[in-house]
């Protein structure tokens, strides 16, 4: 189980993956972490203004290695940080959002999740797909129907309202948070 003593562990390993992405003198701070079964791991950098200005991370089933989750996402986050020209110190200074998926259920009723607590998936055909995290839906402070409006229109890309049509196919994200 992820407790209140592994998230500071995840935490400190995962800046200190990033800082040597920046700067490979740097020295990692080396943690074995924990084998958790997780069904993905995602993290959100929100800046010192509030603003949302990076998110990374994966799902897939029958993850077992935590420590290979968290390498995986840090690189990634460290590549769009470089694509997006968000420095090092941008990234030092911002708040992060740690994300470890414990299942990602289809709901029928795409209004059956709670906005406090669940993120939400959405996908139309093959194709087109996207998602919130718990942290970017409590940020907007929109009712589930405008989640799920706005997730369509500037996510997916998709016309708002696909997501009440039978074909629109959304999934609940279960999820343990952790905020550094």
């Amino acid at each position: 189980m992820l407790d209140n003593e592994i998230w500071p562990r995840i935490a400190s390993y995962f800046k200190s993956k990033l800082d040597t992405l920046f700067d490979p003198a740097a020295v990692l701070v080396d943690d074995p972490l924990v084998d958790h079964d997780h069904k993905g791991f995602y993290v959100g950098v929100v800046d010192s203004l509030g603003k949302g200005i990076l998110r990374e991370g994966f799902m897939q089933e029958g993850l077992t290695n935590l420590r290979t989750s968290v390498d995986t996402v840090a690189n990634a986050l460290f590549s769009q940080a470089k694509d997006k020209n968000v420095s090092r110190d941008k990234l030092q200074s911002s708040t992060l959002y740690f994300y470890c998926v414990q299942n990602c259920t289809y709901i029928a009723d795409p209004l059956a999740w709670d906005e406090n607590v669940d993120g939400i998936y959405f996908m139309w055909g093959q194709k087109y797909r996207g998602l919130y995290l718990p942290y970017e839906i409590k940020q907007f402070g929109l009712t589930k129907t405008e989640t799920l409006d706005r997730l369509c229109s500037q996510e997916v890309h998709v016309p708002s309202t696909l997501w009440r049509l039978p074909e629109g196919l959304c999934w609940k994200i279960s999820c343990i948070e952790y905020i550094s």
